[in-house]
């Protein structure tokens, strides 16, 4: 059986419903099976589709106006589900299993608010779900050694 690799792109938005049209082109120009967006700025009731894909998304609600929120887009042809994550502190994530040559991988898009501590557990709960895991997204991780101010 031949073997497929898988392209990714991971994105924070910063609000993705300004941007809709450029990433459906640069998806396509690209691409690009599976986008792992943070920072989608999308409420409930907000609707985003993109031809050929699957979106699933968590949305951070809040009264004032939307904020945070992940989401993750997978190509129709590829085999996958979603998988629910636990409750977590901190971390805004979703998470969806691929079954790509013969294995399965649960790929997490996540969003570490800069506003807000952050849980290791959260993490560990993510990680030890019994899956293979790629972690993507904004973890909003800051060290001096890259020239940030801790």
């Amino acid at each position: 059986m031949q073997n497929h690799n898988i392209i990714m792109l991971n994105w924070n938005a910063n609000g993705i419903k300004n941007y809709l049209n450029t990433l459906s082109t640069f998806l396509n120009h690209h691409n690009i099976d599976i986008a792992c967006i943070t920072e989608t700025h999308l409420s409930n009731v907000d609707k985003i589709k993109f031809a050929g894909y699957n979106v699933y998304r968590v949305d951070r609600n809040s009264p004032a106006r939307s904020m945070g929120g992940v989401a993750i887009l997978v190509r129709k042809k590829i085999k996958h589900h979603h998988i629910p994550i636990p409750d977590l502190q901190s971390l805004e994530a979703i998470g969806v299993l691929i079954h790509i040559n013969n294995r399965s991988i649960l790929l997490v898009s996540a969003y570490q608010p800069q506003s807000r501590i952050m849980h290791i557990s959260d993490y560990e709960k993510v990680m030890n779900l019994n899956y293979n895991v790629i972690l993507a997204g904004d973890l909003n991780s800051k060290h001096t050694n890259w020239g940030c101010r801790v």
